[in-house]
């Protein structure tokens, strides 16, 4: 088979739709998108009328009816033979001039066919298609020739006066949905009226057949029947019919669709013209789109440049937040175990002072909850800094305001901050399952025996020489009344007090060591918990720029898919 000039064209038109309905091109807005739908849509319409502008024409009949010899005459050759045996009773024969386009619905049709070609070319633009005689097609294969009649243009149903009052022709008749406009009836083998008569009585009983035929077409549904009587055979035999044959004026009609429908393909040969007006609004859009791919390639080159700066920037960032917040959690976890008697004392009171200063109760929750906003205005700077460099050149570039707001749609920056800290405080909380909780056990050791220690000496300064010695010589229950009696004493003076005094600020001091103490063991703690737990955020972090990186990838590609078919038409021009 040969191609059809027009069915690049048509191609062309397929493919526009398709990337209309993929929401290209970007920068049409939607009246204009739909204004290049419809006007796509008019050119696969007119399409369908050009690359068929030649006459489809079918022959329906009964056994024997003429069709082939009818054919032979729209010809005025021999095309078709009245002994061509079909392979199969659902088969259509087809005779197609050799220049001719073939029909454009073959490929998709459900009949099968076979194609006579030849070289008349009073029937060039007419392509015959001889139907499987409708007294012979099985019911199964009924509805498949059905469908393959409503691609045809014109619809000759032939039959005979042995036929013409068969009650299956009118049944097939009205099985067929076609257009009634579009139906010709034949009454073939008129000849046989006026073989045995006179001419008058021949054309008496031509009119009363003509009649009856033209009423039953009417009792079927034909209210106004395009009806020829003629003998076809005549009309290949002899030169000139004779006057009652009506083929000279069936022909006639013939070739008058096929000149009308010619016309009509001519006037619609403009088609590329059509096609160009829309095809010049794609080639801009394409410019538009390979510069934005030309950006988007090299902010993806610069991010995957920065992405190692960004990383440390937010190590730093994350350890500094995370060293101060598990800091925070352990010291308020572990505070009042781990710090014995003065210090213990200090402990409660300053975070007595820090909750009066929180309106909210500090917990490992709240922390994954509300990372820190400096955190977040990290990330959010490093997002916009990729944003301002697109369209920065965008901009720089005049590209159309829709491509500006479909890249501020993809990046977003609002949402994926949004998400980032979501997927932080995630990561934060699954890192603050594994937090340590140190016990301290020596440290408590020591403060208890500093504190023994303290006591001892405050004893020994409040009792008094002597009386040490007396109970130190003689250790009964006498110098041991009398070193209690020394202490009552020497507590209640002068003296007594001094050494009371000394021995709370030696005790608030000691205290206050080891709550330093303590917090630098807490902090120290915390340090070494972000080391091993900072690995799960900055993937977090790093996950989400790479996001950004799919994104803007993803829509390169797009806009790859997308220039394509006109990379394509370019090469072709």
């Amino acid at each position: 088979m040969m191609d059809h000039p027009y069915q690049q064209l048509r191609t062309d038109a397929n493919q526009i739709l398709a990337l209309m309905d993929q929401g290209f091109p970007f920068s049409l807005g939607e009246e204009e998108r739909k204004a290049v739908i419809t006007e796509a849509g008019r050119v696969l319409h007119k399409l369908d009328s050009l690359e068929r502008n030649v006459l489809g024409i079918g022959l329906l009949g009964g056994t024997g009816v003429g069709k082939s010899t009818l054919m032979n005459a729209l010809a005025g050759s021999k095309i078709a033979s009245a002994s061509r045996r079909r392979p199969h009773t659902d088969h259509v024969l087809i005779y197609r001039h050799r220049e001719a386009p073939p029909l454009p619905f073959l490929n998709r049709s459900e009949v099968p066919f076979i194609e006579v070609t030849h070289s008349i070319d009073s029937i060039e633009r007419i392509l015959l298609c001889d139907l499987p005689d409708f007294d012979s097609i099985a019911s199964e294969h009924r509805e498949r020739v059905i469908r393959f009649l409503e691609h045809l243009d014109l619809l000759i149903w032939v039959t005979s006066l042995e036929k013409y009052g068969d009650a299956r022709f009118y049944e097939f008749l009205g099985s067929v949905p076609k257009s009634k406009q579009n139906f010709v009836f034949v009454l073939n083998k008129l000849d046989l009226l006026f073989q045995e008569n006179d001419i008058q009585k021949g054309y008496d009983l031509l009119a009363r057949t003509m009649d009856r035929f033209q009423n039953h077409l009417r009792e079927n549904g034909m209210e106004e029947p395009l009806l020829y009587g003629l003998a076809a055979e005549q009309a290949v035999a002899v030169g000139q019919p004779a006057h009652w044959n009506q083929f000279p004026l069936f022909r006639q009609y013939v070739f008058q669709q096929r000149d009308i429908k010619e016309i009509r393909s001519i006037r619609t040969a403009n088609l590329d013209v059509e096609l160009k007006s829309i095809f010049s609004l794609l080639e801009r859009e394409t410019i538009h789109l390979r510069t934005l791919e030309q950006f988007i390639e090299t902010s993806l080159q610069e991010l995957e440049t920065r992405k190692s700066e960004w990383i440390l920037e937010a190590e730093k960032g994350l350890s500094g937040w995370l060293s101060r917040e598990w800091s925070s959690i352990l010291l308020h976890r572990r505070g009042s175990s781990a710090l014995v008697g003065p210090g213990q004392a200090i402990d409660l009171l300053t975070g007595e002072f820090r909750r009066m200063g929180k309106s909210e109760k500090f917990s490992l929750e709240t922390t994954a909850r509300t990372p820190l906003q400096s955190i977040l205005s990290l990330f959010k700077a490093q997002v916009e800094e990729v944003k301002d460099s697109i369209l920065r050149r965008m901009l720089m570039h005049s590209l159309p305001g829709p491509l500006l707001e479909r890249m501020e749609t993809i990046l977003n920056v609002s949402a994926r901050v949004e998400a980032f800290e979501k997927g932080l405080a995630r990561s934060l909380a699954v890192q603050g399952q594994t937090l340590p909780s140190p016990s301290f056990r020596w440290f408590r050791i020591v403060q208890h025996s500093t504190y023994a220690a303290l006591f001892l000496v405050f004893l020994v300064a409040i009792g008094g020489r002597e009386s040490w010695e007396g109970i130190i010589a003689s250790p009964d229950w006498r110098t041991a009344l009398r070193l209690l009696v020394s202490w009552i004493n020497t507590l209640f003076s002068g003296q007594g007090l001094a050494a009371l005094g000394s021995y709370m600020l030696l005790n608030f001091y000691v205290g206050f060591r080891f709550y330093r103490r303590h917090r630098r063991k807490v902090e120290s703690v915390a340090v070494n918990a972000v080391k091993h737990g900072i690995k799960g955020l900055l993937e977090t972090w790093e996950n989400h720029i790479q996001s950004l990186a799919d994104d803007l990838n993803g829509f390169r590609t797009d806009i790859r898919s997308k220039t394509a078919f006109m990379d394509g038409k370019g090469s072709k021009q």
